[in-house]
């Protein structure tokens, strides 16, 4: 099966600025990472293709700014997404970004949601990255039991522990999600595959209760 016939997933990566989330990109691209803030404007797309059991999977992974100015652009972002990441720093500078969870995942939920092949509606799945663990040295603001507390509260489907700059556990955090994804549409009839081989993803739905797919209204297509 080639790649053409791949089901397209949309991941956002949201969170403060200045937490890594383009380095995390940059770091799972296999690109060099600079320890200089460089600003994203708006949000930057970056496709990448992997297979899951044997199936080819196109992720298309929306960095989205985390400026308050770029806040009110969040629904436009988050319209069509099938997979939310939640980043934060935590290095003892990142309390803000760990407190803002709560506020960015009602916002998701808002915004987002699958309905299945039964009609039922259903959050879609949202995950939880601890970035910059490389500045950790000497304890930070946060316990492992409290983080464990607020991803139950939260209920998320993962966290994980990075350090995009040093390139460690960022692979594996993006390869458990994209798998988890697709067994998360997979199983809930979501995916379709008809004897040509040809496979669809039914959409996720957004607040305005339309469908769009990836490249829909955000790219003006």
């Amino acid at each position: 099966m080639s790649m053409d016939n791949s089901v397209a997933l949309k991941f956002i990566l949201v969170g403060r600025w200045a937490v890594g989330k383009t380095s995390f990109i940059r770091s799972m691209m296999h690109q060099e990472v600079s320890d200089q803030y460089k600003l994203t404007v708006g949000a930057d797309m970056t496709a990448v293709s992997t297979t899951v059991d044997g199936e080819p999977v196109s992720i298309y992974l929306w960095d989205i700014a985390g400026q308050s100015r770029f806040v009110g652009l969040y629904p436009t972002f988050f319209k069509g997404a099938h997979i939310a990441i939640l980043m934060y720093d935590i290095s003892p500078e990142g309390r803000e970004s760990f407190d803002q969870l709560e506020e960015l995942v009602g916002s998701i939920r808002q915004q987002t949601w699958v309905q299945r092949d039964d009609e039922v509606e259903e959050d879609i799945p949202i995950f939880c990255i601890a970035n910059k663990t490389d500045l950790v040295k000497n304890g930070t603001y946060v316990t492992d039991e409290e983080i464990s507390s607020k991803m139950r509260d939260l209920g998320v489907a993962g966290h994980f522990k990075t350090s995009a700059r040093l390139n460690k556990g960022v692979s594996d955090a993006f390869d458990q999600m994209v798998a988890y994804a697709w067994h998360f549409y997979k199983d809930r009839g979501l995916i379709h595959s008809d004897d040509d081989d040809h496979i669809e993803l039914t959409q996720a739905r957004s607040s305005d209760g339309g469908c769009m797919g990836l490249f829909g209204r955000l790219l003006g297509r």
